[in-house]
């Protein structure tokens, strides 16, 4: 799967035509009854923006002058359909905007009431999702990237 990713990570295509491409390819090893979930980002700085993909990630946390807290992702898991629709979604970027992208181990807990705060630092959000991780998360997969923009210019 990692070869797989790379290989669609590195064609000349959009972000959906990517995903659209890595449906195409999991359809042909898994059957009906595995879940496969994907997202893919793209921070363009000469355009000042986030652009983002998924299939089967339910949403990302932003802290930045676009969007606050939890973002809704939508889009299908991969291999649940042959010709499913992957929207791209796009948000500004600026100097000191936050996103943490995890795996529904993370968003999971967070559908159950725990909370991020929003307005604080880098490190205090890290350390928030680190401790959900920590937090009885033995069934499911934790995997977070937190980033945080520096200059754009």
């Amino acid at each position: 799967m990692s070869l797989m990713l790379q290989e669609i990570m590195h064609l000349p295509l959009s972000l959906s035509a990517r995903m659209l491409e890595l449906n195409r390819r999991v359809n042909n090893y898994f059957g009906n009854d595995v879940m496969v979930a994907a997202f893919f980002f793209e921070l363009d700085f000469k355009k000042h923006e986030l652009r983002y993909v998924a299939a089967g990630v339910t949403e990302f946390f932003a802290d930045s002058a676009g969007a606050r807290g939890r973002i809704k992702t939508p889009g299908l898991f991969l291999g649940v359909s042959a010709s499913p629709e992957y929207e791209v979604g796009y948000l500004p970027i600026e100097k000191g905007d936050l996103f943490c992208f995890y795996s529904d181990g993370i968003a999971d807990r967070l559908m159950a009431g725990t909370a991020i705060s929003l307005d604080t630092d880098y490190e205090q959000v890290v350390a928030a999702i680190k401790q959900i991780g920590q937090e009885g998360v033995r069934w499911d997969d934790v995997t977070v990237l937190c980033i945080q923009i520096g200059d754009v210019t």
